[in-house]
């Protein structure tokens, strides 16, 4: 066994050598899962991160513009009210001008209807100054 074993004096350091490069690699390996690990965490929270801005981004957007629509809405509306007033107005202005047509109007008749009773007293008159006198 002894000349065998000094025919290959290096056999029982490749053994201890192989060993030692397996732990180193297991432990290498190990190390590698670990940062992978990490990485693949960090990875995540940043995920994560990115989605909880996001989200918060997304309801801000939608808050800004609930806001820009009652805002339009608000002007909407004003704008419809100052309208409806103006229009209101207008009416009123209108209904006004119409009754003081028809105020002049009637006025009118009733000068012409006296004018007319005027000349007629005038004309009967006229005729029985002219009957008294022919008699």
């Amino acid at each position: 066994m002894d000349a065998h074993q000094g025919s290959h004096p290096f056999i029982g350091q490749e053994d201890s050598s192989t060993l030692l490069d397996r732990t180193i690699l297991h432990d290498t390996s190990d190390l590698h899962v670990k940062r992978k690990r990490k990485a693949e965490e960090q990875m995540r929270k940043e995920m994560e991160r990115f989605d909880c801005e996001r989200r918060k981004e997304e309801e801000w957007l939608m808050r800004e513009q609930h806001r820009e629509d009652e805002r339009l809405l608000l002007e909407k509306r004003r704008e419809s009210e100052r309208r409806e007033k103006y229009l209101q107005k207008e009416s009123i202005k209108a209904e006004k001008k119409r009754q003081k047509e028809e105020l002049r109007r009637e006025k009118e008749a009733e000068r012409r209807k006296a004018a007319v009773e005027k000349a007629t007293a005038s004309r009967i008159a006229k005729e029985s100054m002219e009957l008294m006198e022919d008699e």
